[in-house]
């Protein structure tokens, strides 16, 4: 089982969830209900971009243009940041109080 929050779908998350989304997940060793619904967005929209360039989006590709940070301490949430002159993502909402509050179970494959 692995938890999922509402906010990340209006962040454009997509079950089942892509490869790529898993190879990322499986790369950094994290689980889905890590990830704050901002860095949805930001790998939403990369993955959105490499299908408009025909590209394959990769892994590699990925840590090229963006940073995953961990953001808090005890349990931890993680945000995606563009690296330095590579900005692909923007109008992201500055604030989600509240986010949290809105989750639920799910049971499938890809959870770890």
């Amino acid at each position: 089982y692995g938890v999922v929050y509402l906010e990340q779908f209006d962040a454009g998350l997509l079950l089942p969830l892509s490869n790529f989304m898993r190879s990322l997940l499986r790369y950094y060793g994290i689980a889905l209900g890590q990830l704050h619904p901002n860095a949805i967005r930001s790998i939403v929209a990369f993955q959105g971009l490499c299908h408009l360039i025909g590209e394959t989006p990769t892994v590699t590709l990925f840590r090229y243009f963006f940073l995953m940070l961990n953001q808090a301490t005890g349990i931890s949430w993680y945000s995606v940041t563009a690296r330095k002159d590579y900005r692909l993502a923007v109008g992201k909402p500055d604030t989600l109080s509240g986010w949290k509050t809105g989750w639920f179970m799910v049971e499938a494959p890809w959870v770890d």
